[in-house]
């Protein structure tokens, strides 16, 4: 039996259509999945752009992206990711300027040595209270009086001895200067000759110097307190003879006005020597 094979003829206009038909709808297709791909990578990148703008901090540096060629494949480097060091913030410098040693650190402590302070010396003790002996010398520089000493006591009558005329009278019964209790020196304040060794006895100030010298040279100085004239007949004893343990002076002559009955003054001129000097 013989096989007979018929030759194809010609396309009838039927299976052109079809067949032109079959292209166009795998055009489309094609066509719409090119849309759909290229309408996903562009929401992408706009998505990608929304959270760069809105993370600074995680921003990469811009890129410009060269067109890709169609004939060649995409290399990888071209998706790589950017550096760490362009992706992450720039380190944070910070700028210390060093201050001056002399004022970041304390001033040296400097150690000013405390003068040296003697120790404070003893008040000066008072004078002492040994007599200077039987007086032999009296100076009193405010009224000028320079005088030698001799001692005196009591006469029959009761009353005091007085020295001669140009001498001083220390009552011997009675403590010598600068022992405790008063020593009482007697003078005239004039005579017939003239003026005495206490003529001027009233002019004495208080604070002046009444200074006493003892046989042996040694010296004893009081100063002036107070003074008073005063009658006769109404003798202060127990002021010029006080009872007092510390040294004291006391100076006597006449004074006030004078009686020409008797010879002599009414009044006594007393002067109270307390302190020592």
């Amino acid at each position: 039996m013989r096989l007979r094979l018929n030759r194809p003829g010609p396309w009838s206009r039927k299976q052109w259509l079809w067949g032109l038909g079959s292209v166009a709808l795998v055009l489309v297709v094609l066509t719409g999945s090119l849309v759909w791909y290229r309408s996903g990578r562009s929401a992408e990148d706009a998505a990608a752009e929304v959270v760069d703008t809105t993370d600074t901090t995680r921003r990469a540096p811009a890129t410009t992206v060269a067109p890709r060629d169609p004939t060649t494949t995409a290399s990888p480097t071209t998706a790589t990711t950017a550096p760490t060091t362009d992706a992450s913030p720039p380190p944070e410098t910070t700028t210390t300027t060093a201050a001056p040693t002399t004022d970041a650190s304390p001033p040296p402590e400097t150690t000013t040595a405390a003068p040296s302070v003697p120790p404070s010396a003893p008040p000066p003790p008072p004078p002492a209270d040994t007599n200077v002996g039987p007086p032999r010398h009296i100076e009193i520089p405010a009224i000028g009086v320079e005088a030698d000493v001799t001692s005196v006591g009591l006469k029959r009558d009761g009353g005091m001895e007085t020295p001669t005329f140009g001498l001083a009278g220390w009552y011997e019964p009675g403590p010598t200067p600068g022992a405790p209790g008063p020593s009482v020196i007697v003078a005239h304040v004039d005579s017939k000759q003239g003026p005495d060794v206490f003529s001027r006895l009233r002019e004495l100030s208080p604070g002046d110097e009444i200074i006493v010298t003892g046989a042996e040279g040694e010296k004893v100085t009081f100063a002036a307190s107070s003074s008073e004239t005063i009658a006769k007949t109404a003798l202060p004893v127990d002021r010029i003879w006080n009872d007092t343990p510390d040294p004291a002076l006391r100076l006597v002559t006449c004074g006030g006005s004078f009686d020409e009955a008797t010879g002599h003054y009414r009044s006594n001129v007393i002067v109270y020597a307390n302190d020592r000097v």
